[in-house]
């Protein structure tokens, strides 16, 4: 595309001063969007035909993985999938840092890195070293696979999302080309919205929401959805996909573990002693509690950064202040409807009734435009929890109250013969 090539938008121009008797132009993937951008480009408007073949690989089955900790998820991946296996990387620095973790982390020197930015004689021993290699692990960006064919490759992760859906295919489809069964797995971290957010070119910013949209879907079938990136249908049944297959998790690995730890143990445990017993280490007080060694798998440094993801998603939070500053604790609950008087919900009705209020000191009488006093109001409030129930701060409402069917409430007087002495809201009785 022009992003990678610049000088791909000057080809019509070129055209129209070389002016051939016919010309053809090939691409691997393109959706419709770039599809109809590439022939204004090259044609403008010229009539042209269109050959199109099924961009199907049926023996290529394809994966999302939500996770907290790339580079958690990466080591996990890197142990269990079948090699030789790339690991497609957004950046050239990227790379390298991958493959020199892969390598202390695995214990291997069976993992290397690729970019344009080698020298010639390093890329054609990179190169040399990963198509005789059956174990392999390459930590690569785009540039590897122009020009390289190896056709035994059995599983693809991309790191990073890609920018649209045309990467993604043209990458993952590295796999798997001598027709045998490949994976193609995509991770998916929680900053997603926030590392492409600088596009500028809305073409390409519609293309990638397009993909992380993908991403992002909890339901459908993983095959179908990029087909239909591309404007075509699948034909026939899924030849592989997690969804289909009933292998996909829709929420971020590791996050159940943290949220029942936390929900379990709410305010008790400060970063460090959580992350100490989550892992399940030797010598941690108390020695077990809910959810201990529930994460043993898992490296401090990538367990630590998934809590500051969950902290980051408002999944768990650490106070700031008072008696339980910096425990981890659950969410905060949603803030309670404030309380309200009566005077909020209904006005009393009737001069029998208002002496009565005024003669308990519940109310306070104000001239009504009468010139008599105003009907009193209730200054005590409901209890959350209904009448006669007890709130959150201790109060209670036990007055009995009904509502007509004009939703305004009165009080049961019953008893009382409307005669009580009427007194203010904490003076004595009035003569």
């Amino acid at each position: 595309g022009e992003t990678f090539r610049p000088a791909y938008l000057e080809l019509g121009r070129v055209l129209e001063r070389l002016d051939p008797p016919a010309t053809s132009a090939f691409t691997a993937t393109a959706s419709p969007t770039v599809f109809e951008a590439v022939a204004s480009r090259l044609f403008g408007g010229r009539d042209y035909r269109v050959i199109e073949g099924d961009p199907d690989r049926p023996n290529l089955s394809y994966a999302v993985l939500p996770t907290l900790s790339r580079q958690h998820s990466l080591e996990r991946l890197a142990r269990e999938l079948p090699k030789p296996l790339i690991v497609f990387c957004s950046s050239r620095e990227g790379a390298q840092i991958i493959a020199e973790m892969l390598r202390a982390r695995l214990g291997t020197t069976e993992a290397r890195f690729y970019h344009a930015g080698l020298e010639k004689a390093e890329k054609k021993a990179v190169e040399t070293w990963f198509l005789a290699s059956e174990t392999g692990i390459l930590a690569a960006t785009c540039a590897y696979g122009m020009g390289v064919d190896k056709k035994n490759i059995r599983s693809i992760v991309h790191y990073e999302t890609p920018s649209a859906v045309e990467a993604y295919l043209q990458e993952a489809g590295r796999a798997g080309r001598d027709g045998k069964p490949a994976r193609a797995v995509l991770l998916v971290g929680t900053d997603e919205e926030t590392r492409h957010g600088g596009e500028s070119d809305p073409g390409r910013r519609a293309r990638r929401a397009a993909f992380l949209g993908y991403a992002a879907a909890r339901e459908g079938c993983r095959r179908e959805a990029l087909l239909g990136l591309l404007g075509s249908p699948l034909r026939g049944a899924c030849s592989g996909c997690d969804r289909c297959e009933g292998a996909a998790t829709d929420d971020f690995e590791g996050a159940g573990e943290i949220a029942g730890f936390v929900g379990a143990n709410p305010r008790r445990f400060e970063e460090g002693r959580a992350l100490a017993l989550l892992r399940g280490e030797a010598g941690t007080e108390p020695p077990c509690c809910a959810g201990s060694g529930r994460m043993k798998d898992w490296r401090r440094e990538d367990l630590a950064a998934a809590l500051r993801c969950m902290e980051e998603q408002g999944r768990l939070r650490r106070p700031t202040r008072g008696p339980y500053r910096k425990r981890l604790a659950p969410p905060a609950r949603p803030a309670r409807p404030k309380r309200r008087s009566l005077e909020s919900l209904a006005f009393f009705r009737g001069d029998r009734l208002g002496s009565l209020f005024r003669g308990l000191g519940l109310g306070r009488a104000s001239p009504d435009g009468h010139g008599r006093p105003g009907l009193p109001v209730h200054e005590t409030h409901v209890a959350e929890q209904g009448p006669g129930q007890k709130d959150e701060d201790g109060g209670r409402d036990d007055a009995p109250v009904l509502e007509d069917g004009q939703g305004k409430l009165d009080v049961l007087a019953e008893g009382h013969g409307g005669q009580a002495p009427a007194r203010g809201p904490r003076g004595p009785a009035a003569p």
